[in-house]
């Protein structure tokens, strides 16, 4: 089964790695702080962790080199 990321979501993802919080990234992407939490909820089920530390173990498994270097993942999915 394949479980892909929408473009937004891994931003946001991209963005929590980075330690930004929920506030910092809803204005940063010009969103609301309810719409970045719905995404964050999403990220979680999608990639089947429980909580944020396993958001960015998962992120930091199947993350491609380099990429700190894009704005957003391009081609970033998880497959189980």
């Amino acid at each position: 089964m394949k479980t892909t990321l929408t473009d937004r979501e891994r931003e946001v993802l991209q963005l929590i790695v980075s330690e930004y919080t929920t506030p910092e990234i809803a204005h940063k992407l010009r969103l609301s702080k309810e719409t970045i939490r719905t995404h964050r909820r999403k990220i979680l089920t999608k990639l089947q962790v429980r909580n944020v530390a396993g958001m960015v173990r998962k992120f930091f498994e199947l993350a491609k080199p380099g990429w700190q270097d894009n704005e957003v993942m391009d081609h970033w999915s998880y497959h189980h």
